[in-house]
């Protein structure tokens, strides 16, 4: 619980205007409208310091002013902290005070009873009933033990904040310190290191110098001896490349004069031989198409003769006909019989002659394939008929003659280049002796470059210690700024929580109670005043609502469906507002798919965090009234989202329902409300709010899963059978000011254990076994009754206001426990049955229930029987005609 002072209180202290410590708040940045204003202690302690230290040139007079008024009060504070016996006697109390008891003034300043008792020793006051000169003293008093307080608290922390940076500083020069010894150790450690490594390599490289100078020098006079022969043979391949190239272009230009020569050669007999061919071809293709006509006349010849044989039949088969006809009533069966076999005796001959025909025309293709080859076989002919053979062969000798004598010739220049080695080899010598001394030099470098790579390596590892000793200094770091940080983060979060509760949802004040305390007449009341008003329910569909939300333990949300204009919406505005809730009304948004999108989020940009509707509700439903004006902790209170289909529910809702869950049989459960930067606020999830949501079954909405049907009471709304007219539209607070209904009063009239005694339990019992009967027969469609919705509806049945007012009474109570059951089955069990096809097998499941409702003569049998009749061919609850039944 937090503490607060009223602005009046600091300037009393101080000896000030209350205007003047308003002026020097809003400087401070603290929001206070007037002297009745509050702020927390830790605000007001800041504000008094601010308001003592402030010394301006300006304002000299004033300060010193205020110093003298300062002293005066502190007079005035020691005087009051030792008080004399006589002043707190009970004859010098004035009639006309008002006075107050210790636990009074406890709750009023917001702290414990021991010490306000405490501070009364210290004053010396023993009177039960404290004056109000006392009050302000006793006030005063803890003001001053409070100040007292934060300054021992900031002495200390200051104490320790000098220890630690000592600390850090003693720690500081201790690790430079030995960093220095470290690098002066390392430094002598590397010099020795470094000497013996230069003698070592310096003998290692001059006898691999030597080893590698000799094992040069034999590979310099192999390749010595390799480069020449490569010389010798690369000059001997140039040479008789040349050659080569020189022959073939002669023998190219010859080579294009004899082959111009048989290419006309070969033309000339060509066109005799195509000429040839096609004469063979025209005789040929003559004595294939009389081949083919006389096939033909041969086949038409056979045709006509089948076809008169087919007119002599059929001649004969009319004349058969005739006398079929003749006895047509006798041999009718034998008729169709005869006919199909003369006709598949005809279809069969005619497929015998196409037969014929088809491997006639297998003999021609046969006869053109032979001529195709016989085409093959003239085209080969001619190509080897061209070629002269022998003549051939002699150009080859000459050839070969040609190519004998040009490696004669290379030879001959192979005998004048070994005559020039010797000349060439002197000049290859000069040449060596360059490149030794080019090596030597190569050699001088790689040692520097060797050189360079030690000093570097050197220096890397340097660089590896002092990345070592930076990365220490950073976690040092790290671990400071972490302390100092857990010291700024609890301020901030204390800026961003005040920036939530700035601003009340609604400024109303708990100021008038309801004095009902009957459970029966609160809801008469309610339902006379909805009349007056102009809207009538019928007075089961107002029980079956206000039971469902004392059973909210259970199921912690309400449904409210049916056709649009029946009064969803209205039914929770009337009930709270006559009822004593404080009322919310929240239309939920299609885009709403997170939490966040119901309670506000943090602002980045603007710093701040933008809360909705429901958070600053939810928060002023748990303050209480005596620790804010509008607190509204001490009254009930209900949340409507209406449309709540319009999104999917479990997107915005799920983590309240897993939180509702939690709650049930145990207190302070909270939801985290994320205020930016990893912070966190709990925000409680207190039994003072209802949960209450309507919704419309269409193409815009989403249909509620298992999940949430379980957690939740579905109540429909009957269709109107008569229109109403409303004469005078008033106001509600014109019929009835709002009253809040204690939280106290209405858990009075929860009912946590059974009303059912021995005696009548078997009522109860009784629907038991029915529950267990329908969950029997869900069993084909795979679907259940579980444990949570039994005991849901037991604990409605439990608190149904009727069956409490006739627990006593046997015939009463079986009736309405009949009723509430009744209910139950409409809000729990028929959601369960949706969409179960009332045709094939799953339809014996729905007439086995119905079976049960007609047994058990319920009044939900006209509904049930709408819900399978529909055209849709699935079982639909849409309709609530048993609530119109009294």
């Amino acid at each position: 619980m937090i503490e607060k002072i009223r602005i009046h209180e600091i300037a009393n202290e101080l000896g000030i205007t209350s205007k003047d410590v308003v002026e020097k708040a809003s400087e401070l940045g603290i929001e206070v409208k007037s002297a009745q204003s509050t702020v927390t202690i830790q605000e007001a302690e800041s504000l008094m310091n601010f308001i003592m230290n402030s010394d301006t040139s300006t304002q000299e007079v004033e300060v010193k002013a205020s110093s003298s008024s300062k002293s005066e009060i502190h007079k005035a504070v020691v005087e009051k902290e030792e008080p004399s016996e006589e002043k707190y006697t009970d004859d010098q109390t004035n009639n006309g005070e008002t006075k107050m008891t210790k636990e009074e003034l406890a709750n009023e300043m917001g702290v414990g009873i021991d010490m306000v008792t405490k501070i009364c020793k210290d004053l010396g006051i023993e009177n039960t009933e404290i004056t109000k000169e006392a009050q302000v003293d006793i006030k005063i008093k803890y003001l001053a033990l409070f100040k007292k307080k934060l300054i021992d608290q900031n002495t200390q922390f200051k104490q320790e904040k000098t220890e630690f940076e000592k600390y850090m500083k003693e720690q500081k020069q201790a690790l430079e310190e030995k960093l220095i010894e470290e690098e002066l150790k390392h430094k002598t450690k590397l010099e020795e290191q470094k000497i013996k490594t230069l003698t070592q390599l310096k003998d290692e490289f001059l006898k691999s110098i030597k080893t590698d100078y000799e094992k040069i020098h034999t590979k310099l006079d192999d390749l010595i001896q390799k480069e020449l022969k490569l010389t010798q043979w690369q000059q001997e391949l140039n040479q008789s490349e040349k050659m080569f190239s020189q022959a073939k272009e002669i023998f190219e230009s010859q080579k294009e004069k004899v082959l111009n020569e048989y290419k006309e050669e070969i033309a000339n007999e060509k066109e005799i031989f195509t000429h040839r061919q096609e004469a063979q071809k025209v005789s040929k293709l003559e004595e294939i198409n009389k081949i083919i006509e006389e096939l033909y006349k041969t086949k038409e010849i056979d045709i006509n003769k089948k076809e008169e044989s087919i007119i002599q039949k059929e001649s004969k088969l009319k004349i058969q006909e005739n006398e079929i006809l003749a006895k047509e009533k006798y041999l009718e069966s034998q008729e169709d019989l005869l006919y199909k076999q003369a006709k598949e005796k005809v279809s069969e001959e005619i497929k015998t002659y196409q037969d014929k025909l088809k491997y006639h025309e297998l003999e021609i293709q046969k006869l053109k394939e032979e001529l195709f080859d016989l085409k093959d076989e003239l085209d080969e002919h001619e190509k080897f008929k061209d070629r002269d053979l022998p003549q051939e062969l002699k150009e080859k000798n000459s050839e070969l003659r040609i190519l004998k004598e040009k490696i004669e010739e290379i030879r001959k220049q192979k005998r004048e280049i070994e005559s020039k080695k010797e000349i060439d080899f002197l000049s290859f010598e000069v040449e060596m002796k360059n490149l030794y001394q080019e090596n030597q030099n190569f050699r001088i470098e790689i040692e520097s470059i060797e050189q360079l790579r030690s000093e570097n390596n050197i220096l890397s590892e340097k660089l590896k210690e002092i990345s070592f000793l930076k990365s220490e200094n950073q976690i040092l770091q790290n671990r400071l700024d972490s302390m100092n940080q857990l010291f700024t983060q609890s301020k901030e979060k204390e800026l961003r929580v005040e920036d939530i509760r700035r601003e009340p949802f609604l400024k109303r004040e708990l100021d008038s109670e309801i004095n009902v305390t009957d459970e029966i007449k609160y809801l008469d009341s309610i339902e006379s005043n909805m009349k007056t008003y102009g809207v009538e329910y019928p007075r089961r569909l107002l029980n079956a609502f206000h039971t469902a939300l004392k059973s909210a333990e259970y199921s912690p949300l309400t449904v409210l469906a049916g056709v649009s204009g029946t009064g969803k919406s209205e039914l929770p505005k009337l009930y709270s507002h006559f009822g004593g809730f404080n009322f919310l009304a929240e239309a939920v948004q299609p885009t709403w798919d997170s939490p966040e999108s119901m309670l506000g989020y943090y602002n980045t940009i603007e710093n701040k965090f933008d809360s909705s509707n429901i958070l600053k509700f939810l928060l002023q439903t748990a303050q209480s009234k005596n620790d804010s004006q509008f607190g509204w902790q001490e009254s009930m209170n209900m949340i409507l989202l209406d449309e709540m289909n319009l999104s999917h529910i479990e997107l915005y809702f799920a983590e309240f329902l897993s939180k509702f869950e939690l709650r049930r049989g145990k207190d302070g459960v909270n939801l985290d409300i994320k205020l930016g930067a990893g912070m966190n606020y709990p925000l409680p999830l207190d039994r003072n709010v209802l949960w209450i949501g309507t919704m419309n079954e269409d193409e815009t909405t989403k249909a509620l899963s298992d999940k949430v049907l379980d957690r939740s009471f579905a109540i429909n709304f009957p269709r109107p059978d008569k229109l109403l007219s409303r004469g005078k539209l008033k106001t509600l607070d014109e019929i009835k000011k709002f009253e809040y209904l204690n939280r106290d009063t209405w858990n009075k009239w929860l009912q946590k254990e059974s009303v059912f005694t021995k005696d009548n339990i078997e009522v109860l019992y009784k629907y038991k076994d029915i529950a267990n009967k329908i969950n029997d027969y869900l069993t084909p469609t795979g679907r259940a009754i579980g444990h949570r919705v039994w005991q849901s509806m037991e604990y409605y049945i439990n608190n149904h206001p009727l069956v409490i007012q006739n627990i006593h009474n046997e015939d009463e109570l079986a009736l309405n426990v009949k009723y509430a059951f009744e209910e139950q089955l409409v809000q729990k069990i028929m959601p369960k049955l949706r969409g179960i096809e009332t045709h094939g097998k799953e339809k014996e499941v729905l007439h086995n229930i119905r079976e049960i409702i007609h047994q058990n003569d319920f009044k939900i049998t006209e509904d049930f029987e709408l819900s399978m009749d529909n055209p849709y061919g699935q079982f639909i609850w849409n309709s609530a005609n048993y609530l119109k039944e009294d």
